[in-house]
């Protein structure tokens, strides 16, 4: 891929849910998360009882968990920071969580078509949608170092949930040793599209 080329976008994702859903393993990697900073019996008082069910249950990677659990997640954890607390958050879950998978991943696809930051964020919907159902991605070009990428949401959603992703895409920096910058989400569409600045 030529980041130069521009603009530059990936193929629409289609849509495979009419809800926005996570997949348990997402779920799993916040409870360990939690259990490694010793904060799991914190953040489960502070979430509504519909949420604290997960914290108590078997759940399988396979399964789906609806958003409105993530939503109750990131406001336990800005309760002891904010935004920041949530971008950081969502950071390190990702790479302690989701690293060695996604790592193995986008090595091949880095290796293949180049180590670029604009190569991860051109296939996202390939990455995010083993993790999400009603998620597009939408990745365009500005400069060589520099892009754009949107989220849409088939639900609104809570500011800290886009707010979460800045930590994601962070991650994408370290997996092509980038230093780069995400900007703080632009929220429209009543909390269904979120737009992205990258740079690095």
């Amino acid at each position: 891929m030529n980041p130069s080329s521009a603009p530059s976008q990936t193929p629409q994702e289609k849509v495979p849910s009419v809800r926005h859903e996570v997949s348990g393993t997402s779920i799993i990697n916040y409870l360990k998360h939690f259990d490694k900073t010793g904060v799991r019996a914190t953040m489960r008082q502070r979430v509504s009882p519909e949420t604290a069910v997960y914290f108590d249950k078997l759940i399988l990677r396979t399964s789906w968990v609806p958003r409105s659990v993530l939503d109750d997640i990131y406001a336990a954890v800005a309760m002891d920071g904010g935004e920041d607390a949530v971008r950081r958050f969502s950071l390190e879950v990702t790479r302690d969580g989701y690293g060695p998978m996604v790592r193995q991943f986008t090595e091949t696809l880095l290796a293949l078509i180049g180590a670029s930051p604009a190569t991860i964020f051109s296939r996202f919907g390939s990455i995010g949608g083993m993790y999400e159902h009603g998620t597009e991605y939408s990745y365009t070009a500005r400069s060589p170092r520099s892009g754009e990428l949107v989220v849409r949401l088939v639900e609104p959603a809570p500011r800290l949930v886009f707010v979460a992703w800045e930590g994601i895409f962070q991650f994408a920096f370290e997996l092509t040793r980038e230093q780069g910058t995400v900007e703080p989400v632009q929220v429209s569409e009543g909390g269904r599209v979120g737009l992205f600045h990258l740079r690095w």
